[in-house]
């Protein structure tokens, strides 16, 4: 009787064991759905704001082609620049510029807006411009000092790292792209490397 029992409880165990692990699978593969559907959810999202993005473009290019050819207006050119500094987070912004110069009979109006408008823009190319300066100028000054302490690469797997940052993880065209190869290969190799380091290395040949 009690091997009988024994062996009754040891069944319950792996069917409660079993239940448990069936319950657990159907929670990820809910959470997977879920997540899936989001995903699905947020592209249709993004793909609805670049629209209403394009849309708001076009109707900008409209109303600035209104002035075109009077005295000051800045031309095709800068107005489409003008026109892509706008990005889906900034929809509000280019539909409210324009309401403005829809809102405005005057040519002369209208080229004050966009020239206000494009000197705005300078102003902030102007500033990131500086920031990037101030940036390569530290980072000159900090490579400097550390230029003589540079390891030599005689590690296979550094190496591997270098080219798996440059050529899968950041490959040309990426923003930053010597920083964060050099941090990639700061955090997964044993050296400390600066943006300057792998960079050099890299354009030596792997």
């Amino acid at each position: 009787a009690k091997k009988k029992a024994k062996g009754a409880g040891k069944r319950e165990a792996e069917e409660a064991a079993k239940k448990a692990a069936e319950e657990e699978a159907a929670k990820a593969a809910a959470a997977a759905e879920e997540a899936k559907a989001a995903k699905a959810n947020a592209k249709k999202e993004l793909e609805k704001q670049k629209k209403a993005l394009r849309k708001e473009k076009a109707r900008l290019r409209e109303q600035s082609a209104r002035a075109d050819g009077w005295v000051g207006h800045p031309g095709e050119d800068d107005v489409e620049e003008l026109a892509n500094s706008f990005s889906v987070q900034r929809c509000d912004e280019i539909k409210a510029l324009y309401d403005e110069i829809e809102a405005n009979e005057n040519e002369d109006a209208i080229v004050a807006v966009l020239t206000g408008e494009l000197a705005k823009l300078e102003g902030a190319k102007s500033e990131e411009r500086k920031a990037a300066a101030d940036a390569a100028a530290k980072r000159a000054e900090s490579e400097s000092k550390g230029e003589q302490k540079s390891a030599p690469w005689d590690d296979e797997d550094e190496i591997k790292l270098l080219d798996k940052a440059c050529n899968q993880k950041f490959p040309m065209g990426t923003k930053d792209r010597w920083e964060r190869v050099a941090e990639y290969v700061c955090e997964h190799g044993a050296r400390p490397r600066t943006a300057k380091e792998v960079m050099t290395r890299y354009k030596a040949g792997l």
